[in-house]
């Protein structure tokens, strides 16, 4: 590297995030701006090793993927794919009773409601006959005043994002079908990404799959490649509670509790 390379724009950057950026510090708490919120210490002591199973179990995945076929600022057309895996002994399986993969179209418009505000009005079809069981309904209806609320939008959301919404609809029902049809007692379910819920009518199907779950004691878990949660010292939570395990546990798995 030369020396005006030393100098350049880009360099300049991460010399700046290196000079502020400092290692996080045990004893610092989430940030969150909701004040119903309740926020832990990030301490050695809330973190755990995991113990070591001793009887195999399957581990299934359900995961989905969208994009939007055709749009505009009133409406929005998009294709979405759902797949379930299952690995037993490390080794991929077949599912045996559903299919494998499903696909469907969405078609979200807004619609005027009887109070003069509008909602999304999302539509789902099949793109085979079979999967029209997969899907939890034909339509799904959201009121604008809910996403705001939800999230924090102060202007109108671009209405294709309503393409993954239907998404995580399905994905919820489809997992209830897989657990149901697929899992066994002490086996465990994974689903791609966290295990929250915003929506009213995507909570009621989240009850649903959990509700199955507890009946055939399968585990319920959520698999998130990523964090955007911070400290209130302005660090990232992730890497904060990353540092502090590695020094407790540099050789093992482990896991944090609050």
């Amino acid at each position: 590297m030369d020396a005006n390379s030393k100098k350049s724009p880009l360099n300049e950057c991460i010399q700046f995030i290196e000079k502020y950026k400092k290692e996080g510090m045990t004893g610092d708490t989430p940030y969150s701006e909701g004040e119903e919120a309740e926020n832990f210490d990030i301490t050695r002591d809330r973190i755990f090793k995991i113990p070591e199973c001793e009887e195999k179990r399957k581990l299934g995945f359900v995961d989905g993927g969208t994009a939007s076929i055709l749009s505009a600022a009133d409406f929005s057309i998009s294709l979405t794919r759902i797949a379930g895996a299952i690995f037993k002994d490390n080794e991929i399986i077949d599912v045996e009773e559903i299919p494998e993969v499903i696909e469907f179209y969405s078609a979200t418009i807004l619609e005027p409601l009887d109070d003069g505000k509008l909602a999304y009005n999302i539509q789902l079809f099949p793109r085979e006959p079979e999967f029209k069981e997969f899907l939890p309904m034909k339509e799904i209806i959201i009121k604008m005043d809910e996403v705001r609320m939800l999230w924090g939008f102060r202007f109108r959301p671009n209405i294709e994002t309503f393409g993954g919404v239907a998404m995580r609809f399905v994905e919820w029902f489809y997992a209830t079908k897989f657990i149901e049809t697929e899992l066994d007692n002490g086996d465990i379910f994974v689903r791609d990404g966290s295990l929250q819920t915003g929506y009213k009518d995507e909570i009621l199907l989240v009850r649903d799959l959990h509700s199955l779950a507890q009946e055939k004691n399968v585990f319920i878990t959520g698999l998130s490649k990523s964090c955007r949660l911070i400290t209130k010292n302005g660090d990232s939570l992730i890497s904060l509670i990353d540092m502090i395990a590695s020094e407790k546990y540099p050789k093992e798995q482990w896991y944090y509790h609050p």
